[in-house]
């Protein structure tokens, strides 16, 4: 099963989020392609005010109760570890929002108009050792395409990644030890909408030394894809841009990749399930 993501310049169709208009969420509703910037405004004064400055001032912040809310909400439901903090400021930057869901024609138009075309990869997920299926990869697909934002971990920042290669994503979705496939996400990226990889380098290095002497703006901060996120980044392409996948269980698979992490999920544009 795969699904696809993408966005035009100048292109705004209109499609049915639940039962309204889903052309007013995130940065569909500003316009046109050409209007979706690659920089947001910067709130890291905002989030040192809503977050603390370090622990002490945290635990007694308005964020802290609100983590706590949502980490039990997460272990009520058997979901997965979450960077709360950068969801709530993708949430504040108008980042969380769902992104544009196209019929695989319209991702064509868009990936002939200049946007980038990347993939993600998805499991079915199990919570606990009993093997029992919590999220099926279409579930998980679906809150990709409507659902709420979910941040994941990552090796230089938390946030969504994808990469430019449908094999290496599908190397994520399929289940080498069952046999079982995944879900893979075609997604597209609006052009000059993300850092590219000397400045992600530049960032990276900025966000290692805020860490190193305690300088960072606020509480969660030392994870560079908050940190990002605050200052309005939209995304960033890999700070190496190449990505080594080997998979011992898929004969030898050994392939080289461009990678991006996504922080603006709404300036995004995602294919229509195939059923």
């Amino acid at each position: 099963m795969s699904i696809t993501i993408a966005l035009p310049i100048g292109f705004k169709p209109v499609i049915k989020h639940g039962d309204h208009d889903q052309s007013s969420h995130g940065s569909w509703a500003k316009g046109t392609a050409e209007e979706v910037k690659r920089m947001a405004p910067d709130k890291t004064e905002e989030m040192l005010s809503y977050f603390g400055k370090d622990i002490n001032t945290y635990k007694t912040s308005e964020a802290y109760k609100e983590i706590q809310k949502r980490e039990e909400k997460g272990r009520s439901e058997k979901r997965a570890w979450e960077n709360y903090v950068l969801e709530i400021v993708a949430e504040k930057q108008g980042f969380a929002e769902p992104p544009k869901v196209v019929t695989a024609d319209e991702m064509d138009k868009l990936q002939a108009e200049g946007w980038t075309i990347a993939y993600r990869g998805i499991q079915d997920y199990s919570h606990g050792e009993d093997g029992n299926i919590n999220y099926t990869s279409e579930q998980l697909a679906e809150e990709f395409r409507t659902g709420n934002y979910h941040a994941g971990s990552g090796v230089d920042g938390d946030g969504i990644y994808l990469t430019t290669d449908y094999e290496v994503a599908r190397s994520y979705a399929d289940d080498w030890r069952t046999g079982k496939q995944g879900t893979v996400l075609k997604v597209a990226i609006p052009p000059n909408s993300t850092m590219d990889a000397n400045e992600f380098n530049d960032i990276l290095k900025e966000n290692r030394e805020m860490v190193r002497s305690g300088k960072q703006p606020f509480w969660g901060a030392d994870d560079l894809g908050v940190l990002a996120a605050s200052q309005g980044h939209r995304g960033a392409e890999h700070l190496r841009n190449m990505r080594v996948i080997k998979d011992g269980g898929r004969t030898d698979f050994n392939r080289i990749a461009p990678v991006f992490v996504i922080w603006d999920r709404s300036m995004l544009a995602v294919q229509k399930a195939d059923k």
